[in-house]
């Protein structure tokens, strides 16, 4: 089985609900896409799929890392296939990471 990675390596706080909504339905429509995110707090990983069960999408499509050296972080950007910017905080530093990584960007 093959999937499409899908990233966002922003802190959580930066995601609103809105964000979800979004990335949800992109999940609900993509079959074999999952989202690779930063969280390492079983808290947020509890309400992180709350809010995808609402909106339909079944917990095992988001994938957690944890926090890791910068070159290892830097290093994993090269292993999705997609960077979903977060429109409320674009960019940035993650958005650079990804670009450098050779990671393709979508961003609204």
């Amino acid at each position: 089985w093959c999937y499409q990675v899908l990233c966002n390596f922003n802190h959580l706080h930066k995601t609103s609900r809105r964000m979800w909504l979004h990335w949800s339905a992109i999940l609900r429509d993509a079959s074999s896409a999952v989202l690779w995110t930063l969280n390492d707090n079983p808290v947020t990983q509890a309400g992180i799929e709350s809010e995808l069960l609402r909106n339909g999408v079944e917990a095992h499509k988001v994938k957690y890392a944890g926090h890791e050296k910068i070159w290892q972080h830097l290093h994993r950007h090269a292993l999705a296939d997609l960077f979903l910017d977060n429109n409320e905080y674009n960019g940035g530093t993650t958005g650079l990471d990804a670009y450098w990584a050779g990671v393709p960007i979508l961003s609204y």
